[in-house]
């Protein structure tokens, strides 16, 4: 994931003028490397260490009460650029649901990404992506750049809120850009 980031982050930030070696996902693959469900597990673990419960507990529990699993949500992926993402999901511009993934055709969905304690700067003073650290705040920007429009959500921020329903409610309102 990493070599992908890097490779990536050089064709983005050069523009194109990038003349060395890049390397993308069928390069791993001519190796043997496939980004199959095992290796989202192990990327899954890279991110979280052995300690995925925050993202369990906090994060998909309420994101699948908003956004079934089999209908409404796609699962974590390692994009071409190399960011591990937790979830996708796509609003409905005319209301507050969420399209069914069979609906999605071409268009880009939102990639969630979730961020617990050791993803981010513990800093109180600011707020937001500006906190998130190393390869996580590169993935981010990758995303971005390649088109896609990432939700963030922190774990500090779930945190805050005093029931399960508002959890939903904050995952609701941040995927259909209300706060």
């Amino acid at each position: 994931m990493t070599l992908l980031m890097i490779s990536s982050a050089a064709k983005v930030d050069m523009q194109g003028k990038y003349e060395g070696p890049t390397v993308n996902k069928e390069t791993f693959a001519r190796f043997g490397i496939n980004f199959d469900a095992k290796t989202i597990r192990n990327a899954r673990q890279l991110k979280y260490s052995s300690n995925h419960s925050e993202c369990d507990r906090y994060f998909l529990k309420s994101l699948f009460k908003l956004a079934p699993q089999d209908t409404h949500c796609q699962l974590p992926n390692v994009e071409d650029c190399g960011a591990f993402v937790d979830a996708y999901v796509m609003p409905d511009p005319n209301s507050n649901l969420l399209v069914n993934t069979s609906q999605w055709g071409s268009k880009k969905p939102r990639p969630l990404f979730f961020y617990g304690w050791l993803q981010t700067k513990q800093n109180t003073e600011t707020s937001g992506e500006i906190n998130t650290v190393g390869q996580e705040q590169l993935g981010l920007r990758l995303m971005r750049s390649a088109g896609f429009d990432p939700v963030v959500v922190f774990k500090t921020e779930l945190d805050y809120c005093s029931t399960e329903i508002d959890q939903v409610n904050l995952l609701r309102d941040k995927i259909h850009k209300k706060n």
